[in-house]
């Protein structure tokens, strides 16, 4: 398992390595050679701003998506024999607050929540949401969808686990409660861009996997598609730091 160490490491790097904070230091690099070389110093910060623009658009933003899309949509009336539960990835990322003061699953794990809820309601299979607390102090994230299947849903969890920090973790600990129950076979939720490094861990610990990605819609071509916006950047970002993980993954796993 990974340590505390490496996890914040990894957390650190990963914000270095993808927009903007990539883009940032390209452009701090640019001006400290500005006094000494001001062509390529130029150079250096037009390829700043320049993918900072690119990275802030729809469609650049879809493409690098796109591109992780590795395993098409489940189709309606999919054949899922010997399958023994459906498990649910966390999404990370900032949790919101609901009237009551109390955390709530943030955005990219509530997409996963509905869509295994959807799932469940079809199949009738037992859930298993995995997921811990990966910044100090907040909640773990498995206890927040827990918490939303409950009340959002109404639908009740079977398997809870929480220690996990990384996908790899998401695969090992779930993969231990699913002995328990004498379970190989499992629908995976995730996100279609995180899908492919998820069915490789998960299968490395001996599990057979449907996969049933989280998958966005068709984004029409147009003007708009090419103006700078800030929920492009973070689908940039996202795909960029995907791209940059199934790597790490490669060599760490």
């Amino acid at each position: 398992m990974i340590s505390s160490t490496e996890f914040l490491l990894v957390k650190v790097l990963g914000s270095i390595v993808v927009p903007p904070g990539s883009n940032i230091i390209l452009a701090l690099l640019g001006l400290l050679i500005l006094p000494f070389a001001r062509r390529f110093a130029a150079l250096v910060m037009f390829v700043a701003v320049g993918s900072l623009y690119a990275f802030s658009t729809v469609t650049v933003a879809v493409v690098l998506e796109r591109g992780l899309y590795d395993y098409p949509a489940l189709s309606p009336g999919t054949d899922l024999p010997a399958v023994g539960a459906i498990v649910v990835l966390g999404g990370g990322g900032n949790h919101v607050t609901d009237v009551e003061g109390r955390y709530t699953a943030g955005s990219t794990t509530l997409e996963r929540v509905r869509y295994a809820a959807s799932l469940h309601r079809h199949t009738k299979l037992p859930l298993l949401v995995t997921g811990g607390g990966t910044v100090s102090g907040m909640p773990a994230e498995a206890g927040l969808m827990v918490r939303s299947l409950k009340n959002d849903f109404g639908i009740d969890v079977r398997f809870v686990e929480s220690r996990s920090r990384n996908t790899a973790e998401n695969a090992a600990y779930s993969a231990a409660l699913l002995a328990e129950a004498r379970i190989t076979r499992i629908v995976l939720v995730t996100h279609a861009t995180h899908m492919s490094r998820a069915v490789d861990v998960f299968e490395r610990q001996g599990l057979k996997v449907v996969p049933a990605p989280v998958v966005m819609g068709d984004v029409p071509l147009s003007i708009v598609a090419f103006l700078p916006r800030a929920d492009a950047l973070v689908g940039s970002a996202s795909a960029i730091r995907e791209y940059v993980g199934r790597l790490w993954y490669r060599v760490r796993y």
